[in-house]
């Protein structure tokens, strides 16, 4: 029985430090994404789609490729779409309630400052940092979740 919670225990804590990774990696990529979003929607507004093609091998013609194109654009970007507006709310929430940690997920995320220098610049100890850094972590994580873009595990 103790080596079955330990078992768990480990499984538990691999998940979490795999989910935590994941959000951390959609946090670092934001700015790409949004910019890759941005330019696809565009695309396909303008009709300017590789997406928006009226023939499919092994189905045929398309009656309709603009609506092909945005279900391909969903197909594509849809999970991409989802977690930018994880992030930005996110974003809003830390912006509204707890502005120095809105100023660490720019600086930590967006700028690639060092955790010594945004330290310096927030008036943080390096403490301070990391406990903020997982609350940010968490709060996108659990946005994430009320997304489905990640699942909780039951015991």
């Amino acid at each position: 029985m103790v080596e079955q919670r330990q078992g768990v225990k480990k499984t538990m804590i691999k998940y979490l430090k795999c989910t935590y990774r994941k959000v951390e990696w959609w946090l670092y990529n934001y700015q790409q994404h949004k910019a890759e979003l941005e330019s696809a929607l565009e695309d396909l507004a303008y009709g300017r789609s590789p997406l928006s093609k009226e023939y499919i091998p092994n189905i045929g013609y398309v009656s309709n490729p603009t609506e092909h194109a945005y279900l391909e654009y969903e197909k594509k970007y849809g999970k991409m779409e989802k977690w930018c507006k994880v992030i930005e709310q996110a974003m809003n929430i830390l912006k509204a309630e707890h502005q120095r940690k809105y100023m660490l997920l720019i600086l930590k995320y967006f700028e690639g400052w060092s955790t010594s220098k945004i330290c310096e610049e927030l008036n943080i100890t390096e403490r301070d940092f990391y406990k903020w850094k997982d609350d940010i972590v968490s709060l996108v994580a659990l946005l994430a979740v009320q997304e489905r873009l990640i699942k909780v595990i039951a015991q």
